[in-house]
């Protein structure tokens, strides 16, 4: 039995998830460490958005260990045709990041690869770095899943995964891999030398 406590994100959980995308994911995933964004100031728009439709569409996903925040699932549910975020922030670096993971999205269009219409999406997922380690984010994407099948009844989920670690626990999760793209092929310039962490993977599953 997990020793963690699973609930849905709600409004008393923003300061400590604002904190945890701030203290961990602006920090340590590869594709955010390497271009070193200037925190908080070029980030807020992204947080203020992912944070948003979390609350809005009430399917993230939050990991207490007592009344620590151990993790987050930051999950929307996406509508076919919605528009790309490529340039719905300011700084020149989400752009690029997500100019390049629209590209996946271009060659695999997870909407007809599923025959839906809605579909879940995992935004964000990320653990304390105190709490790695405890299968915590496969805990927090089983949840999600569950969630998304028995109370939302959608069909199928997805995410773009941009680091090794993000990828293997989506395939454990029966995620498959849908398109992806080699960093120093995309850009040799300024996505070379990224160790294991060497692509962006468009993985999807059914529900």
């Amino acid at each position: 039995m997990s020793k963690f406590t699973f609930t849905l994100l709600t409004n008393e959980y923003i300061p400590d998830v604002r904190a945890l995308l701030l203290n961990s994911f602006f920090l340590h995933e590869p594709l955010n460490e390497r271009f070193g964004y200037n925190l908080p100031d070029e980030v807020e728009d992204f947080i203020d958005d992912v944070v948003k439709c979390a609350l809005r569409d009430q399917c993230s996903f939050v990991a207490l260990d007592g009344n620590q925040l151990a993790g987050m699932a930051l999950n929307t549910i996406c509508q076919k045709n919605d528009a790309s975020k490529a340039n719905k922030y300011q700084s020149a670096s989400l752009q690029y990041i997500f100019t390049m993971l629209g590209l996946l999205h271009q060659a695999k269009n997870v909407y007809d690869h599923f025959n839906v219409d809605r579909i879940l999406y995992t935004a964000v997922i990320s653990v304390d770095p105190n709490y790695r380690g405890q299968r915590l984010s496969e805990q927090l994407l089983e949840k999600s899943l569950e969630y998304a099948k028995e109370s939302l009844h959608l069909q199928a989920a997805y995410t773009e995964t941009s680091s090794y670690y993000s990828l293997k626990a989506f395939l454990k999760m029966n995620y498959e891999r849908l398109y992806e793209i080699m960093y120093e092929t995309y850009d040799k310039e300024k996505l070379s030398n990224m160790g294991v962490h060497d692509r962006c993977t468009l993985v999807g599953r059914k529900l």
